[in-house]
């Protein structure tokens, strides 16, 4: 690979003596071809590494001790007359000699690097020296606040972790810093912007074809989103409502698509030709809720606030 690199143009690093450095100790260096071309790094530090490159000549792989300059991320470089050199990219685990010779121009160190994992080689006196970008320094992630601990939510109760997944995940919130309020019954209002949210809050496309939703409403796209949806209809949307079950799941049902259910409706207070008899069905096939006995499902009682939360975390926590 070396009877490679010998038609480079020979470079003049003007650094003084090659030593180990660490990360602390970036600073400025210049670059010098000797012929005009100079190059001003103003974040860089030295390093001894043993990097992998493939030999062309007979396709294997060697590990070679090598001086780097590693150029910090972020930072720039001004570049006067000319200046360039011979480029090597990381295949595979190991570098692979460029096919040309590579020029530079004054900028961001990344402008550089388009994105790629290069080496580039200059020579110091006989010497090889490398540069690359530096390993960015990732900023640690923001620990999640984890879900508040609600006075009113027992840890055994059926709703306690349906309750969590919602407000991790921006569905819903409490209705105090200490409360959720898991007996208070949902509107048609919360429940639609639950689900709104849960599927990314969505901008509208449609104009609002409400007359009793305005713009300041906090669900006033939420609104618009489930009329587009086909969830709700007409020109009254009565979000004070309170919702049921049968609208419950008629609502799940939409958002997945209107699946087919695989067994008839079994319960007494569900009228085979009821609008939502096949999403009740489909809604206690797929263990989202149950019937209030053995016979009934209820569809006219109305949901909680802790019973929106866990048919929610039953059907699209899974």
């Amino acid at each position: 690979m070396k009877k490679l690199l010998a038609l480079c143009l020979s470079l003049i690093l003007c650094l003084g003596s090659v030593v180990t450095a660490t990360a602390a100790e970036y600073g400025p260096y210049t670059l010098d071809d000797g012929y005009g071309g100079i190059a001003q790094f103003d974040a860089a530090y030295l390093t001894t590494e043993t990097v992998m490159f493939r030999d062309p000549e007979y396709g294997g792989v060697d590990p070679e001790e090598i001086t780097v300059l590693n150029l910090k991320p972020g930072s720039s470089v001004k570049i006067s007359g000319w200046f360039g050199a011979n480029n090597y990219l990381l295949v595979d685990g190991a570098y692979d000699m460029g096919a040309s010779w590579k020029e530079f121009s004054s900028g961001p160190v990344e402008n550089m690097f388009g994105g790629q994992p290069y080496l580039f080689l200059i020579w110091v006196n006989d010497q090889e020296v490398y540069f690359k970008m530096g390993e960015k320094t990732v900023a640690p992630t923001p620990a999640k606040p984890a879900a508040p601990a609600f006075s009113d939510v027992a840890a055994n109760a059926y709703y306690a972790t349906a309750v969590k997944w919602a407000v991790e995940k921006g569905i819903t919130a409490g209705t105090s810093p200490t409360t959720f309020s898991p007996d208070n019954t949902c509107t048609t209002a919360q429940i639609l912007t639950f689900l709104w949210r849960a599927n990314g809050s969505p901008e509208p496309s449609i104009q609002n074809p409400f007359t009793d939703v305005k713009e300041s409403d906090y669900f006033y796209k939420a609104a618009v989103w489930a009329y587009e949806k086909g969830m709700v209809d007409g020109s009254f949307f009565g979000g004070n409502t309170p919702c049921t079950r049968s609208a419950t799941v008629t609502y799940l049902w939409i958002l997945s698509g209107k699946p087919f259910a695989a067994t008839k409706v079994d319960f007494s207070d569900i009228p085979a030709n009821a609008d939502y008899a096949e999403a009740v069905v489909w809604a206690v096939e797929d263990g989202i809720t149950a019937g209030t006995s053995a016979t009934t499902f209820g569809p006219d009682a109305t949901c909680t606030r802790g019973q929106i939360a866990t048919f929610l975390y039953r059907d699209l926590a899974k």
